[in-house]
């Protein structure tokens, strides 16, 4: 009858070796993303990440095909005193956006429009910045939030439907209404709550005190 007897004197550096091989060939997350408002300082940025919209986004945001023109011609006529825009930043650079503009003569009513560059989208990073457009309307005493896009645009109605969102079908086009309530010191608390973080961590980040963080 024969033994086998099974030497692990080595098993503990075969062990390391395999965690060590696995840490190294293991795919890197890709960044955790940083919300924040966007002030006039970031508006070559923003006007940056529009222009690197692809066509068919670029149709998608705008309801018409557009070229860099007239980007360039939209960004320079941004009234920031009268919206509300937030980014949404993948490592340093702006990757998503979201605009919200007061609706001229309209009361306590603003228009919602979203961008999302191709290579970022499905990652749930359109409605984090609805959400968030959401809260910074409510803040602002604005009820009414409506949105304009394309029938074929699948992925903005999905996103709109996530917050009970009422679509209508207009002259070939959809529009989104969606309702706030009146702020509150939770609502109000939970905006300044993110802008103070996402400060934060661009501060740290800077000075290099604190590691990215990543996705789990």
């Amino acid at each position: 009858m024969r033994t086998v007897v099974n030497d692990k004197r080595g098993e503990p550096g075969r062990r390391a070796k395999r965690r060590a091989s696995a840490r190294t060939s293991r795919p890197r997350r890709p960044d955790t993303p940083l919300f924040r408002k966007l002030t006039p300082a970031d508006g070559e940025e923003f006007e940056a990440h529009l222009l690197r919209l692809d066509a068919t986004d670029r149709r998608m945001r705008f309801c018409s095909s557009v070229g860099d023109e007239v980007i360039h011609d939209y960004c320079r006529a941004i009234d920031w005193r009268k919206a509300v825009i937030l980014g949404c930043f993948v490592g340093s650079e702006l990757r998503g956006a979201a605009e919200l503009r007061l609706i001229e003569g309209a009361t306590l009513k603003a228009e919602f429009a979203l961008t999302i560059e191709a290579g970022f989208q499905d990652r749930g990073l359109g409605t984090e910045l609805l959400r968030r457009s959401l809260v910074a309307a409510r803040n602002r005493c604005i009820t009414t939030v409506t949105m304009i896009c394309m029938l074929e645009n699948a992925r903005m109605q999905r996103i709109a439907r996530k917050f009970d969102s009422v679509l209508v079908l207009e002259d070939g086009e959809i529009e989104g209404r969606l309702r706030t309530s009146w702020p509150t010191y939770l609502s109000l608390l939970e905006e300044a709550a993110g802008e103070a973080q996402a400060w934060f961590r661009e501060r740290s980040h800077a000075n290099g005190q604190l590691p990215a963080k990543r996705l789990a």
